[in-house]
């Protein structure tokens, strides 16, 4: 019984949430120590363009969580 609530509700909407506040976080270039971290391992790769990468993984994350919150995914 929860096994399908938190796939087609929680799953989703903490998909929705996460990739929300990396997008939030990379749009404003914050300090958070959270996103320090991330956006340190996306450097490496991505260097000066590392908060793009993460404004655009941040949404298409929050996009696959509403797919999957509408029924799509």
């Amino acid at each position: 019984m929860w096994h399908g609530v938190v796939m087609t509700l929680i799953w989703p909407l903490l998909m929705i949430l996460v990739g929300v506040r990396i997008a939030t976080w990379a749009r404003a270039s914050s300090s958070s120590g959270i996103y320090r971290l991330l956006r340190a391992r996306a450097s490496l790769l991505w260097g000066e363009r590392a908060d793009r990468f993460l404004l655009v993984a941040g949404a298409l994350v929050a996009l696959m969580g509403l797919a999957g919150l509408v029924g799509l995914w």
